[in-house]
Protein backbone atom coordinates (compact mmCIF):
# COMPACT_ATOMS: atom_id res chain seq x y z
CA UNK A 1 0.00 0.00 0.00
CA UNK A 2 2.84 2.20 0.44
CA UNK A 3 4.07 2.89 -3.08
CA UNK A 4 0.76 3.28 -4.58
CA UNK A 5 -0.38 6.00 -1.70
CA UNK A 6 3.46 7.88 -2.62
CA UNK A 7 1.64 8.20 -5.60
CA UNK A 8 -1.48 9.34 -6.09
CA UNK A 9 -1.48 10.98 -2.36
CA UNK A 10 2.29 11.89 -2.33
CA UNK A 11 1.49 14.60 0.38
CA UNK A 12 -0.43 12.41 2.61
CA UNK A 13 1.28 10.88 5.62
CA UNK A 14 1.08 7.17 5.53
CA UNK A 15 1.65 5.24 8.94
CA UNK A 16 1.04 1.55 10.24
CA UNK A 17 -1.72 0.31 12.65
CA UNK A 18 -0.03 0.77 15.97
CA UNK A 19 -1.83 -2.08 17.84
CA UNK A 20 -1.25 -4.58 15.16
CA UNK A 21 2.35 -3.87 15.42
CA UNK A 22 2.57 -4.56 19.58
CA UNK A 23 -0.39 -7.35 19.16
CA UNK A 24 2.73 -9.15 18.09
CA UNK A 25 5.14 -8.73 20.57
CA UNK A 26 3.68 -12.17 22.28
CA UNK A 27 4.06 -14.27 18.71
CA UNK A 28 7.40 -12.71 17.87
CA UNK A 29 8.74 -12.16 21.41
CA UNK A 30 7.33 -14.97 23.72
CA UNK A 31 10.29 -17.47 23.30
CA UNK A 32 12.56 -14.58 25.32
CA UNK A 33 13.66 -16.03 28.39
CA UNK A 34 12.98 -12.72 29.83
CA UNK A 35 9.77 -11.75 28.13
CA UNK A 36 7.65 -10.82 30.97
CA UNK A 37 9.99 -8.15 31.93
CA UNK A 38 11.06 -7.40 28.04
CA UNK A 39 7.54 -6.41 26.60
CA UNK A 40 6.92 -4.17 29.58
CA UNK A 41 10.03 -2.41 29.01
CA UNK A 42 9.19 -2.05 24.88
CA UNK A 43 5.95 -0.25 25.45
CA UNK A 44 7.66 2.00 27.43
CA UNK A 45 10.24 2.54 24.94
CA UNK A 46 7.33 2.93 22.03
CA UNK A 47 5.03 4.99 24.24
CA UNK A 48 6.47 6.93 26.69
CA UNK A 49 9.44 8.33 24.34
CA UNK A 50 8.96 12.10 23.36
CA UNK A 51 11.59 12.55 20.46
CA UNK A 52 13.02 10.44 18.07
CA UNK A 53 16.65 11.21 20.10
CA UNK A 54 15.16 9.61 23.29
CA UNK A 55 13.67 6.84 21.62
CA UNK A 56 16.31 5.54 19.22
CA UNK A 57 18.77 6.06 22.41
CA UNK A 58 16.53 3.47 24.92
CA UNK A 59 15.87 0.89 21.98
CA UNK A 60 19.66 0.24 21.50
CA UNK A 61 20.30 0.28 25.33
CA UNK A 62 16.97 -2.15 25.70
CA UNK A 63 18.87 -4.31 22.64
CA UNK A 64 21.85 -4.57 24.91
CA UNK A 65 20.29 -5.10 27.97
CA UNK A 66 18.35 -8.00 27.59
CA UNK A 67 20.39 -9.53 24.68
CA UNK A 68 18.47 -10.06 21.78
CA UNK A 69 21.24 -11.12 19.62
CA UNK A 70 21.31 -14.57 21.78
CA UNK A 71 17.70 -15.11 20.50
CA UNK A 72 17.42 -15.11 16.56
CA UNK A 73 13.15 -14.74 16.22
CA UNK A 74 12.77 -11.88 18.77
CA UNK A 75 16.85 -10.17 16.63
CA UNK A 76 14.97 -10.49 13.55
CA UNK A 77 11.76 -9.24 14.49
CA UNK A 78 13.05 -6.01 15.97
CA UNK A 79 15.58 -5.70 13.22
CA UNK A 80 12.95 -5.58 10.92
CA UNK A 81 10.49 -3.28 12.96
CA UNK A 82 13.53 -0.86 13.34
CA UNK A 83 14.18 -0.42 9.60
CA UNK A 84 11.08 0.76 9.80
CA UNK A 85 10.46 2.71 12.85
CA UNK A 86 9.42 6.16 11.22
CA UNK A 87 6.35 3.84 10.17
CA UNK A 88 5.08 3.16 13.55
CA UNK A 89 7.02 4.61 16.78
CA UNK A 90 4.92 7.63 17.80
CA UNK A 91 8.09 9.31 18.39
CA UNK A 92 8.80 9.84 14.75
CA UNK A 93 4.81 11.21 14.21
CA UNK A 94 4.91 14.24 16.70
CA UNK A 95 5.23 16.80 13.89
CA UNK A 96 1.70 15.86 12.42
CA UNK A 97 -1.98 16.30 13.26
CA UNK A 98 -3.68 12.51 13.27
CA UNK A 99 -6.93 13.38 15.05
CA UNK A 100 -6.05 11.01 17.93
CA UNK A 101 -5.86 8.19 15.47
CA UNK A 102 -2.47 5.66 15.97
CA UNK A 103 -4.02 2.46 15.37
CA UNK A 104 -7.05 1.72 12.59
CA UNK A 105 -9.54 1.13 14.43
CA UNK A 106 -12.05 4.13 13.07
CA UNK A 107 -12.03 2.25 10.11
CA UNK A 108 -12.32 -1.28 11.65
CA UNK A 109 -15.13 0.03 13.80
CA UNK A 110 -17.55 -0.18 10.88
CA UNK A 111 -17.60 -4.25 11.08
CA UNK A 112 -19.15 -3.74 14.61
CA UNK A 113 -21.13 -1.04 13.71
CA UNK A 114 -23.34 -3.36 11.53
CA UNK A 115 -22.97 -6.23 13.99
CA UNK A 116 -26.68 -7.14 15.15
CA UNK A 117 -27.80 -6.25 11.71
CA UNK A 118 -25.80 -7.94 9.10
CA UNK A 119 -25.18 -11.72 8.71
CA UNK A 120 -23.61 -13.80 6.70
CA UNK A 121 -26.78 -15.15 5.29
CA UNK A 122 -27.89 -11.75 4.59
CA UNK A 123 -29.38 -11.24 1.15
CA UNK A 124 -28.50 -8.15 -1.55
CA UNK A 125 -32.28 -6.96 -1.19
CA UNK A 126 -32.37 -7.02 2.47
CA UNK A 127 -29.22 -4.72 2.69
CA UNK A 128 -31.10 -1.64 2.40
CA UNK A 129 -33.82 -2.25 4.99
CA UNK A 130 -30.79 -3.58 7.29
CA UNK A 131 -28.16 -0.40 6.47
CA UNK A 132 -31.66 1.85 7.39
CA UNK A 133 -32.06 0.03 10.78
CA UNK A 134 -28.14 0.20 11.84
CA UNK A 135 -28.40 4.09 10.67
CA UNK A 136 -31.37 4.50 12.76
CA UNK A 137 -29.99 3.23 15.58
CA UNK A 138 -26.55 5.04 15.46
CA UNK A 139 -28.97 8.37 15.34
CA UNK A 140 -30.87 7.40 18.38
CA UNK A 141 -27.45 6.73 20.19
CA UNK A 142 -25.88 10.00 19.19
CA UNK A 143 -28.93 12.10 20.05
CA UNK A 144 -29.22 10.30 23.27
CA UNK A 145 -25.72 11.03 24.06
CA UNK A 146 -26.42 14.91 22.65
CA UNK A 147 -28.88 14.99 25.41
CA UNK A 148 -26.76 13.25 27.98
CA UNK A 149 -24.28 16.30 27.64
CA UNK A 150 -26.84 18.91 27.48
CA UNK A 151 -28.17 17.51 31.08
CA UNK A 152 -25.55 16.71 33.06
CA UNK A 153 -21.55 17.76 33.38
CA UNK A 154 -18.96 16.38 35.06
CA UNK A 155 -17.66 17.69 38.25
CA UNK A 156 -14.24 19.69 38.47
CA UNK A 157 -11.34 17.57 39.46
CA UNK A 158 -8.48 20.68 40.14
CA UNK A 159 -8.91 24.17 40.52
CA UNK A 160 -7.03 25.57 36.91
CA UNK A 161 -9.76 27.31 35.44
CA UNK A 162 -8.91 25.92 31.64
CA UNK A 163 -10.85 22.61 32.99
CA UNK A 164 -13.66 24.47 34.11
CA UNK A 165 -13.88 26.32 29.88
CA UNK A 166 -13.68 22.52 28.73
CA UNK A 167 -16.52 21.60 30.90
CA UNK A 168 -18.95 24.27 29.46
CA UNK A 169 -17.33 23.53 25.77
CA UNK A 170 -16.24 20.12 25.38
CA UNK A 171 -18.40 16.43 25.27
CA UNK A 172 -18.09 14.47 28.43
CA UNK A 173 -15.65 11.73 26.49
CA UNK A 174 -13.33 14.63 25.44
CA UNK A 175 -13.40 16.57 28.55
CA UNK A 176 -12.34 13.66 30.62
CA UNK A 177 -9.31 13.50 28.31
CA UNK A 178 -8.73 17.14 29.30
CA UNK A 179 -9.05 16.31 33.16
CA UNK A 180 -6.58 13.71 33.07
CA UNK A 181 -3.90 16.39 31.61
CA UNK A 182 -4.66 19.08 34.07
CA UNK A 183 -4.45 15.72 37.19
CA UNK A 184 -0.70 15.35 35.75
CA UNK A 185 0.28 18.69 35.91
CA UNK A 186 2.05 17.26 38.65
CA UNK A 187 4.92 15.81 36.40
CA UNK A 188 4.85 18.59 34.46
CA UNK A 189 7.16 21.63 35.88
CA UNK A 190 8.74 24.73 34.28
CA UNK A 191 12.45 24.18 34.06
CA UNK A 192 13.53 27.62 32.07
CA UNK A 193 11.46 31.02 31.09
CA UNK A 194 13.71 32.75 28.54
CA UNK A 195 12.16 35.93 26.83
CA UNK A 196 13.06 35.99 23.67
CA UNK A 197 11.14 39.40 22.23
CA UNK A 198 8.98 42.12 23.76
CA UNK A 199 5.53 39.87 23.33
CA UNK A 200 7.03 36.22 22.97
CA UNK A 201 8.54 34.10 26.08
CA UNK A 202 10.11 30.37 25.62
CA UNK A 203 9.40 28.00 28.70
CA UNK A 204 11.75 24.88 29.09
CA UNK A 205 9.46 21.76 30.28
CA UNK A 206 9.79 18.75 32.08
CA UNK A 207 7.35 16.56 31.25
CA UNK A 208 6.58 12.70 30.04
CA UNK A 209 3.48 12.54 27.83
CA UNK A 210 1.53 14.37 24.91
CA UNK A 211 -2.11 14.62 24.43
CA UNK A 212 -5.06 16.64 23.59
CA UNK A 213 -4.75 19.97 25.20
CA UNK A 214 -0.88 19.51 26.30
CA UNK A 215 -0.48 19.96 30.10
CA UNK A 216 2.51 21.75 29.03
CA UNK A 217 0.42 24.02 27.48
CA UNK A 218 -2.26 23.97 30.63
CA UNK A 219 0.84 24.69 32.96
CA UNK A 220 2.07 28.12 30.80
CA UNK A 221 -1.01 29.47 30.95
CA UNK A 222 -1.70 28.64 34.43
CA UNK A 223 1.69 29.75 35.36
CA UNK A 224 0.70 33.82 34.01
CA UNK A 225 -2.38 33.49 34.92
CA UNK A 226 -4.44 33.60 31.71
CA UNK A 227 -7.87 33.15 32.09
CA UNK A 228 -9.36 33.53 28.43
CA UNK A 229 -8.69 30.48 26.53
CA UNK A 230 -8.34 32.18 22.40
CA UNK A 231 -11.05 29.99 20.25
CA UNK A 232 -8.59 27.93 18.25
CA UNK A 233 -7.54 25.91 21.16
CA UNK A 234 -10.84 24.77 20.91
CA UNK A 235 -11.75 22.26 18.72
CA UNK A 236 -15.05 22.26 16.82
CA UNK A 237 -15.23 19.15 16.23
CA UNK A 238 -15.29 18.09 19.57
CA UNK A 239 -17.80 20.67 20.94
CA UNK A 240 -20.99 19.52 22.50
CA UNK A 241 -22.87 22.21 21.55
CA UNK A 242 -21.84 21.69 17.31
CA UNK A 243 -24.67 21.63 14.84
CA UNK A 244 -24.15 19.17 12.22
CA UNK A 245 -25.43 19.72 8.87
CA UNK A 246 -26.94 16.76 8.26
CA UNK A 247 -29.42 17.23 10.84
CA UNK A 248 -31.29 19.17 8.13
CA UNK A 249 -31.40 16.36 5.46
CA UNK A 250 -33.98 13.93 5.14
CA UNK A 251 -32.96 10.60 4.33
CA UNK A 252 -34.47 7.08 5.16
CA UNK A 253 -32.65 6.62 8.29
CA UNK A 254 -33.87 10.02 10.09
CA UNK A 255 -35.83 12.06 9.79
CA UNK A 256 -34.90 16.09 10.79
CA UNK A 257 -38.48 17.05 10.73
CA UNK A 258 -39.39 15.91 13.96
CA UNK A 259 -36.80 18.24 15.76
CA UNK A 260 -36.93 21.53 17.59
CA UNK A 261 -33.78 22.80 15.44
CA UNK A 262 -35.01 21.60 11.52
CA UNK A 263 -38.55 23.41 12.86
CA UNK A 264 -36.45 26.74 13.33
CA UNK A 265 -34.42 25.82 10.56
CA UNK A 266 -36.86 25.67 7.83
CA UNK A 267 -38.96 28.92 9.79
CA UNK A 268 -36.34 30.42 8.59
CA UNK A 269 -35.99 29.85 5.32
CA UNK A 270 -39.19 30.56 4.76
CA UNK A 271 -38.67 33.70 5.48
CA UNK A 272 -35.42 34.37 3.77
CA UNK A 273 -36.02 32.24 0.26
CA UNK A 274 -38.47 35.23 -0.53
CA UNK A 275 -35.38 38.05 -0.04
CA UNK A 276 -33.08 35.90 -1.99
CA UNK A 277 -35.82 35.70 -4.98
CA UNK A 278 -35.88 39.53 -5.26
CA UNK A 279 -32.40 40.79 -4.40
CA UNK A 280 -31.48 38.51 -7.82
CA UNK A 281 -32.99 41.29 -10.05
CA UNK A 282 -29.58 42.95 -10.60
CA UNK A 283 -25.91 42.98 -8.69
CA UNK A 284 -26.47 45.91 -6.26
CA UNK A 285 -29.48 44.42 -4.59
CA UNK A 286 -27.60 41.07 -4.14
CA UNK A 287 -24.63 42.54 -3.24
CA UNK A 288 -26.72 44.79 -0.21
CA UNK A 289 -28.53 41.29 0.87
CA UNK A 290 -24.82 39.93 1.39
CA UNK A 291 -23.21 42.80 3.10
CA UNK A 292 -26.19 42.81 5.36
CA UNK A 293 -25.83 39.06 6.06
CA UNK A 294 -22.05 39.31 7.16
CA UNK A 295 -23.33 41.85 9.60
CA UNK A 296 -26.27 40.04 10.13
CA UNK A 297 -23.71 36.73 11.08
CA UNK A 298 -21.23 38.57 13.34
CA UNK A 299 -24.59 39.76 15.48
CA UNK A 300 -25.84 35.63 15.59
CA UNK A 301 -22.30 34.47 16.60
CA UNK A 302 -21.42 36.97 19.46
CA UNK A 303 -25.36 35.90 20.59
CA UNK A 304 -24.51 32.43 20.14
CA UNK A 305 -21.08 32.85 21.83
CA UNK A 306 -23.01 34.77 25.12
CA UNK A 307 -25.45 31.63 24.99
CA UNK A 308 -23.39 28.71 25.06
CA UNK A 309 -20.80 30.51 27.97
CA UNK A 310 -23.91 31.35 30.18
CA UNK A 311 -23.73 28.96 33.24
CA UNK A 312 -26.23 26.22 32.64
CA UNK A 313 -27.88 26.67 36.23
CA UNK A 314 -30.19 22.96 35.62
CA UNK A 315 -27.32 21.21 35.24
CA UNK A 316 -26.85 18.29 37.56
CA UNK A 317 -23.35 16.78 38.55
CA UNK A 318 -22.09 13.47 37.96
CA UNK A 319 -19.58 11.88 39.91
Amino acid sequence: MRHPLSEVMPRARHRWCLWHIMNKILTKLGTHTRYAEFKDVMKEVVYESLCVEEFESRWLSMLVEYEVKEHAKSHEWLRDMYKERNMWVPAYMNNYFWAGMKITQRVESINSFFDGFLERSTKLFEFPKKYCDAMNKRCSDEKDADDNCAKYIRKLVTGFHIEKVFQKLYTDNKFRDVQRECERLLYCVVKVEKQISEKDLEYMMEDRVWIIVKRNCIRVLDTNSVVDIHEKYILRRWRKDVCRKNMHVTVASYDPTKTEVAKRFDKMMLEFEPICEEATIEDQTMQFVVNELHSLETIVRDRVKLIRWTPQREMLRIP
